[in-house]
């Protein structure tokens, strides 16, 4: 999925035209509506309503908008990442995930950080959940990922939904 779209997406719901999202993101109105078309053609989803005369979020569009909003918010927080892990010049950036999540959210995320910046030092330790919540150098990372909330007997530790994933059951 294209984060372009997905950003221009998220700039037209929070700004309520394609004019405003079309001025925060330097673009003509026309390449965000072409965005938001490759959203809908990615997604399979109708995203807004355009029967009326204001462009208004569709059903659809809101279920994404409320699924997504998290996501969003971490891909917001990738500069400020990078500004610090810049800011700690040999210091390298210290992320702790567990296998699942590391596999499907962490390795693409660090692609993407990596061509951004070819330079970016980055630890990745992967750890089972029972390590997560049990090992004493936890506060260490800067960042940890997991698939479900973690806590830690010694340390306050800040969960933040970045997304939700279904489970089905395969059996034979």
């Amino acid at each position: 999925m294209n984060f372009k779209s997905l950003r221009a997406f998220r700039l037209v719901v929070s700004q309520g035209s394609l004019a405003a999202a079309a001025e925060v993101l330097n673009l003509s109105q026309p390449a965000v509506s072409r965005l938001i078309a490759l959203l809908e053609d990615e997604t399979g989803l109708t995203l807004f309503d355009r029967s009326r005369r204001r462009l208004a979020l569709s059903e659809a569009g809101e279920a994404f908008h409320r699924e997504t909003r998290h996501i969003l918010d971490g891909i917001d927080e990738l500069p400020h990442i990078a500004a610090n892990v810049r800011a700690g010049a040999n210091r390298p950036f210290r992320l702790v995930t567990g296998p699942r999540v590391g596999t499907a959210l962490v390795a693409p995320a660090l692609a993407m950080m990596r061509r951004e910046m070819p330079n970016l030092k980055c630890v990745v330790d992967v750890l089972s959940r029972f390590e997560l919540e049990n090992r004493s150098g936890i506060a260490r990372y800067d960042l940890g990922i997991a698939s479900l909330p973690v806590t830690h007997a010694l340390l306050p530790i800040e969960n933040r939904p970045i997304c939700r994933a279904r489970m089905e059951a395969v059996m034979a």
